[in-house]
């Protein structure tokens, strides 16, 4: 006999709203659902066990440990395709939750960003489904090159990705608010793929955020001064000092360090950006990252402007072949590390 979940007391969101009216739709909501198994009566369904009986083979229950909770390895039962799950606890602010949701929604058709499956309650837990990509994060992959500077060829390839991505993003009205390297995944034949919304907020215009959150090395500072501040503008200094690192090996403001409720532990004064004296890079690609990690929001460049800035317009030819940037031997992890949350002031 065929049991809804929802008589159980377990809530199934999959795929619900995350993809269009297709027979797919219709059949992963029905197996969504609905649980096929025999179980003596009374019996408390859990959601790990309802999870891997039914739909999920978990491969590694402990494949890497998210900010907010753990991230499992799984095989899809209905497709045989590898997925991602992040099995996050209800204690997790509700609005993380809801907003990574609706952001899968809005972000499912983009080839630089990561796609959400399905999203389900299950007893104490959310479980966020999401495709699973064989990748480096780009932590990883640089820590792997002894953090030698990218030629310039390739740091362009990488972040004219992240550039598009934050393009569509903004587009729907949603600023990131933790772009950083952990947070973006290079695959074997060079596809970026932006990932973890889990911080992610939807601006309404004319609006400023005044949720003081992201990583530390990464933090605009207008975040650190506790002042509301533009989301897109906070997104494009993140990834100005995930350019800066690319470039450069480094991180532009190693000395600015944050506690847990984001209170600055050094003094922020105004930010100069300074470059390493040994660096190759064109003073093109220093002027892009000067004008990404302006101190003034209102004097950062825009991504309208970056996009049309000269470094990435007038490219020229790379002296030699364009090499694969990565070839993984093992997946990685889609899960960002931690990160710096606390509540609206």
């Amino acid at each position: 006999m065929k049991n809804t979940l929802l008589e159980e007391g377990i809530h199934a969101r999959s795929d619900l709203d995350l993809q269009d009216d297709t027979d797919e739709m219709m059949e992963n909501k029905r197996l969504s659902l609905e649980w096929n198994g025999t179980r003596t009566k009374g019996e408390k369904i859990g959601s790990y066990y309802w999870l891997t009986y039914y739909r999920y083979n978990i491969e590694n229950a402990e494949f890497a440990k998210g900010a907010y909770g753990k991230i499992l390895l799984a095989d899809d039962r209905q497709n045989n395709k590898k997925v991602v799950i992040k099995k996050i606890p209800q204690t997790t602010p509700e609005r993380m939750i809801t907003n990574e949701v609706r952001a899968g929604k809005f972000l499912k058709n983009h080839p630089n960003i990561v796609k959400m499956i399905s999203h389900m309650e299950c007893d104490d837990y959310h479980y966020l489904v999401f495709e699973y990509i064989k990748s480096l994060d780009m932590f990883t992959f640089l820590e792997k090159r002894r953090f030698a500077p990218l030629p310039e060829y390739e740091a362009r390839a990488i972040i004219l990705q992240i550039f598009r991505a934050l393009e569509f993003i903004h587009a729907n009205s949603i600023a990131h608010r933790d772009v950083k390297l952990e947070n973006i995944l290079v695959s074997e034949n060079n596809q970026i793929t932006l990932i973890d919304f889990g911080l992610c907020a939807f601006i309404e215009e004319g609006k400023q955020c005044k949720e003081w959150c992201g990583s530390d090395n990464y933090l605009a500072p207008e975040i650190c001064r506790r002042t509301p501040y533009d989301g897109f503008k906070a997104d494009i200094f993140s990834t100005g000092v995930v350019l800066f690192a690319l470039l450069f090996g480094v991180f532009p403001f190693d000395n600015l360090r944050v506690n847990a409720s984001m209170q600055v532990v050094k003094p922020i004064r105004t930010l100069k950006v300074s470059f390493p004296k040994d660096s190759k890079a064109s003073d093109s690609a220093k002027n892009l990252v000067e004008k990404m990690l302006a101190d003034d929001p209102n004097v950062r460049i825009s991504l309208k402007e970056v996009l049309r800035h000269p470094w990435l317009t007038n490219i020229e030819k790379p002296t030699a072949s364009p090499r694969p940037v990565i070839a993984p031997s093992t997946p990685a992890s889609a899960a960002a590390a931690e990160a710096i949350a606390c509540p609206t002031a």
